[in-house]
């Protein structure tokens, strides 16, 4: 699933537009039910006879932990198509783009980056700039709010050694995407910090 980018920009996004639940039906195999009970802080996996239940947290800790060792890594220079449905309408607003006009893009400048020094177990997905101004704006991206790439930037052997080295320092020193916090680690990381960064989903912002 962290491989299917769109399967899991719809889980993700059920989970926190607060949908009672999600489905994933394969070509193949049993379909695969997600159930969210925020009362309980509980989320349960069913599939078939089997049933798993984590906590809110866990389940967070898993869709990070299946972004950044499935999900791809886009390379720098990349030009990515935004997806407007997921931002503020402040962001659209300060785009600069009117509905329907054209598609908003932004090209990638710098990726998994530490919210700053005191919080480097957390990063920032993605930092990017609007294309084709270039200017006036930083963005800050999860792959969720990438609705597709529009093209792709330089890649060679030296980038895709640079990507392995990058996947298993990640996973190995416990980083974690503010995309898939909390609302208590989302909390703390605010008042710890100054940084103006995309914390949630539906929360597209501009500094």
């Amino acid at each position: 699933m962290g491989s299917n980018h769109v399967v899991f920009k719809d889980l993700y996004t059920a989970y926190f537009t607060n949908e009672a639940r999600f489905e994933h039906k394969p070509r193949r195999g049993a379909k695969i039910e997600f159930e969210f009970n925020r009362a309980k802080e509980e989320v349960l996996i069913k599939r078939l006879e089997i049933e798993l239940k984590f906590s809110i947290e866990q389940f967070l800790e898993y869709l990070n932990l299946l972004a950044l060792c499935f999900g791809e890594i886009y390379p720098l220079g990349s030009v990515v198509e935004l997806d407007e449905k997921l931002f503020t309408k402040e962001f659209m607003k300060a785009s600069g783009v009117k509905e329907g006009e054209r598609s908003i893009l932004a090209v990638i400048t710098g990726r998994f980056v530490p919210v700053d020094e005191e919080n480097d177990n957390y990063v920032i997905e993605y930092v990017a700039t609007p294309y084709p101004s270039g200017k006036g704006t930083t963005v800050f991206l999860n792959r969720v709010l990438i609705k597709g790439v529009v093209h792709s930037g330089f890649s060679d052997e030296e980038e895709d050694v640079h990507v392995r080295k990058l996947r298993e320092e990640l996973v190995l020193t416990d980083k974690k995407s503010i995309a898939f916090l909390t609302d208590d680690e989302l909390g703390d990381l605010a008042k710890g910090t100054e940084a103006k960064v995309n914390v949630k989903l539906i929360d597209g912002e501009v500094s």
